[in-house]
């Protein structure tokens, strides 16, 4: 019995039991759950489509497709098809597919899928109503479910109290269906079709957006078992392996190591990531044995410039490629399955009870250069702590001191000393005595110039203060982890006092993961004001980082962000005042982008940028 033939018959056999349970198809008690599952929260549509993707691989698909379709009246989007020529489903499971916990896999640990929660988790929370067609390759037959959403709200799949899902049906496949997928699927002879309708709930609503999107995210968050090309060969073969197209268009790999002959952004020039030796673990937890890769690479500070030698460097010689995702993937890649999960850029201290204050645990602005990756086999998952929409990784502390024992953090270490080093060289060949700014900083630097309250002698003797307040918290506390100075050579014994005067005043915008913490946040370390954005809080994902927030707009926000910091931080008293204030005002913030996103995510749109989001 080959692969398919026991996934076939798993299938079967599952329904069988579910048919002696006499379950009913039911869905849920009640429309309440229905309506609270529609809110389960995807940082963003990317990883909403990952689930479906998933499933398709699971299915033994080698071709997997996104379509995406807009309406002849104002251009935005209609629908979304996903299809793949994996073993299809017949019409009972069809039917429980769509059910929350409705899989013959769950809790399995071989494959993509684990939950049973996918497919309903991925489609009811960006659309109304779903319509799936599948055929396997055991049948003649094509069977076709269809769901409404506002259906279940207004009670018409209800059955003794119940809500029950409707029934599949026999049916030949719509010809403007054919047409759509004929390119790739010319006969369907086995398959699936999930077409999304009504998509209310979906934030992005441009289908040039959407198109940029996907082919940004989609490639990075498979780019271990997308297929790459060099010269025209197909080049890194993995087991399991599949295609992905967005509009007939390859989704090519992005790889965030940048070590993937091939992948986007690899030959743009002649500079390569540098490879460190991988360490691989075998890990036991309640018996049960699996594997962790760890992998590092790292590249130089100008790895993302045509101009590789002078410290200031033009915008024009950006290379967008390289820089749109290493500025997008920030930190350490968590890959389950061959499938990233999340980017953790910081560790936090109730993850890793013991963690050595020495070792790095927060990823800078300038760690961009280090590149890493943790992949786990499913068997671990309660270690990672997955959970049910695979967008969050929770490594339990057996993980981090698994790591730190292979010399896990000791490469880390290596590779800031290595890029500090190799910073300290660009400066020597810079042709100003001014570090490169970004437009907000300029244009702080402008207004501060003429500030005259921020050279009070007070405020002078507030900022030295708290400056040395913090970087002495920082060097002598055991439980929390050594912060990196910014700007300062690490060989300087006179490191803790030294003084950033170039850039005194101009905040530097640092993003952090901060779980339950203010929006933003501000501090003097070693003479220099940072501004730290909350990545965990909806301010970052929901307007900071929103598909449609333009560079522009971003380099604003940074300014009004570093002015409200520089004001908050004038004296001692309102400094303790807005500090505390913050955690209140985020709170409100928080509610108000939920309402925002909920009621108002159809506002019109302003023309899509060139940038990648």
């Amino acid at each position: 019995m080959n692969y398919i033939e026991k996934q076939l018959k798993q299938q079967d056999d599952y329904i069988k039991e579910c048919k002696k349970a006499n379950d009913n198809w039911a869905l849920a008690s009640t429309t309440a759950f229905w309506q609270s599952m529609t809110s389960v929260h995807f940082k963003n549509f990317a990883l909403a489509l990952a689930e479906g993707i998933d499933n398709s691989k699971q299915a033994a698909a080698s071709i997997i497709s996104v379509y995406i379709n807009k309406s002849k009246e104002d251009k935005k989007i209609s629908s979304i098809v996903l299809a793949d020529n994996g073993h299809g489903m017949n019409a009972d499971m069809l039917r429980k597919a769509m059910s929350y916990g409705g899989t013959p896999r769950h809790n399995n640990r071989e494959g993509t899928g684990r939950f049973g929660m996918g497919m309903p988790n991925f489609t009811f929370t960006q659309a109304n109503r779903v319509i799936i067609y599948s055929k396997r390759p055991d049948s003649k037959d094509i069977y076709c479910f269809d769901i409404d959403g506002k259906k279940i709200e207004s009670g018409e799949y209800f059955v003794d109290g119940r809500i029950q899902m409707p029934e599949a049906k026999k049916v030949t496949l719509p010809a403007d269906i054919k047409e759509l997928i004929k390119s790739r699927y010319p006969k369907f002879e086995q398959g699936t079709i999930l077409i999304l309708k009504d998509l209310e709930r979906m934030k992005i609503k441009q289908p040039l957006s959407l198109k940029r999107h996907l082919f940004h995210h989609l490639g990075v968050i498979f780019n271990k078992s997308l297929p790459s090309f060099v010269d025209n060969k197909e080049v890194n073969l993995n087991v399991g392996e599949f295609n992905l197209f967005v509009d007939n268009e390859r989704v090519k790999p992005i790889d965030p190591l940048f070590i993937t002959p091939g992948a986007q952004g690899f030959d743009e020039d002649n500079e390569r990531a540098e490879k460190f030796e991988i360490i691989n673990l075998e890990v036991e937890h309640d018996g049960i044995k699996g594997k962790v890769r760890a992998e590092v690479s790292r590249v130089s500070p100008r790895y993302w410039y045509t101009e590789k030698t002078s410290e200031k460097v033009d915008k024009s010689s950006l290379i967008k490629s390289r820089w749109e995702v290493a500025k997008a993937y920030h930190g350490i890649h968590f890959y389950r399955n061959n499938r990233l999960i999340e980017t953790l850029s910081k560790i936090p201290d109730y993850q890793w009870e013991n963690k050595p204050s020495s070792l790095i645990d927060t990823w800078m602005n300038n760690d961009r250069t280090m590149r890493v990756a943790i992949s786990f086999e499913p068997i671990l998952d309660d270690l990672f702590g997955v959970e049910t929409t695979k967008q969050k990784i929770i490594p339990d502390q057996k993980i981090w001191q698994a790591l730190y024992d292979a010399d896990f953090f000791a490469i880390l270490s290596e590779c800031r000393s290595r890029d500090r080093a190799e910073r300290k060289e660009l400066k020597n060949n810079k042709t100003g005595n001014e570090d490169i700014l970004t437009p907000a900083q300029e244009i702080l630097k402008k207004v501060i110039e003429h500030d005259d309250d921020q050279k009070t002698p007070e405020v002078s003797d507030f900022k030295t203060a708290e400056s040395k307040k913090n970087a002495e918290s920082v060097h002598s506390s055991k439980t929390i982890t050594e912060k990196p100075i910014l700007n300062a050579d690490p060989s300087d014994d006179k490191k803790q006092t030294s003084v950033v005067h170039n850039r005194e005043g101009y905040p530097r915008v640092i993003e952090v993961s901060q779980p339950f913490a203010p929006f933003f946040s501000f501090d003097w370390v070693d003479e220099e004001l940072c501004v730290f954005i909350n990545k965990d809080h909806s301010f970052y994902t929901e307007f900071y980082t929103h598909e449609d927030i333009s560079v522009y707009l971003r380099n604003c926000i940074d300014i009004l962000l570093g002015t409200l910091a520089l004001k908050m931080n004038g004296a001692q008293d309102t400094q303790v005042f807005f500090k505390n204030n913050l955690v209140k005002w985020s709170e409100i913030l928080e509610n108000a982008l939920a309402g925002m996103g909920k009621n108002y995510s159809e506002i019109k749109e302003d023309v899509p940028t060139a940038e990648i989001t």
